[in-house]
């Protein structure tokens, strides 16, 4: 009886690390996996709701929407919100580790995207919100320029490369997409619902707090700006550098 049970024992050792794990996690009781579970998805929360209710361009246009139109007709924007980062953070969790170098560039070229988008969203909503502006008439915010916000909003780096992951399976990657939605709805309802009371009693409120979140797109296009150029010198003086540091062939001979 010794004697196979020693036996065990070194079949076991014998096993690669790989599989040792996969046979640990098997014989794990199952409440373990199930905190373990909890525990990841705490922490995803934790660090998904306050990036999500960060003030930025796509909260800025729920602000507008809720202070100029009311919460019934201000909340399909939401999944104009949903899917918008759908399509971003998907393909990025999925083959995010196949672009390897490109990402720096991806990030530029997302910025770039983000600045164009930022400076047309921030002048047609200052036109729209004119003061002279029907009230009855079309949204001043529109399910289209959520959309084309969310979609080039740098956040869906922070998301796909420092939240989403690591996915274990497609369970986990479902729950992580479920609680992410939820998380948009009740972060993005909330924005809506501070702009409906900021604008509740006041005289051209859907004006007002337009212009003011014109404004906030504006300020965030300045900061996009400035962040792409440092991060534009920051490389041409990395390649100078190199550049500098290389022998020449023809010095190295000698």
């Amino acid at each position: 009886m010794s004697v196979c049970l020693i036996y065990q024992d070194v079949l076991y050792i014998s096993l690669p690390i790989a599989a040792r794990q996969a046979s640990a996690k098997a014989t794990r009781p199952r409440m373990f996996q199930l905190i373990a579970e909890m525990q990841s998805y705490s922490h995803f929360v934790v660090a998904a709701a306050p990036l999500l209710a960060m003030p930025g361009p796509t909260n800025a246009l729920l602000l507008a929407a809720g202070a100029a139109q009311t919460m019934r007709r201000a909340l399909p924007l939401i999944l104009a919100e949903i899917v918008a980062y759908g399509l971003v953070v998907t393909p990025l969790v999925l083959f995010g580790e196949m672009l390897g170098a490109w990402r720096a560039f991806g990030g530029l070229a997302l910025k770039f995207l983000a600045l164009v988008i930022v400076v047309v969203l921030a002048v047609r909503l200052w036109r729209s919100a004119s003061p002279s502006r029907n009230e009855s008439g079309p949204p001043l915010v529109t399910p289209a320029s959520v959309f084309w916000m969310t979609l080039f909003n740098p956040k869906s780096l922070i998301f796909a490369f420092a939240i989403f992951p690591p996915i274990d399976n497609a369970a986990d990657g479902l729950a992580k997409a479920g609680l992410f939605a939820a998380l948009a709805v009740l972060t993005g309802a909330l924005w809506i619902a501070a702009g409906r009371l900021l604008g509740n009693g006041v005289r051209q409120s859907g004006a007002i707090i337009g212009r003011t979140a014109a404004l906030i797109l504006c300020g965030f296009a300045i900061y996009l700006g400035a962040s792409l150029a440092a991060e534009l010198m920051s490389s041409a003086q990395a390649d100078r550098r190199a550049g500098a540091w290389s022998v020449p062939e023809g010095a190295a001979r000698t």
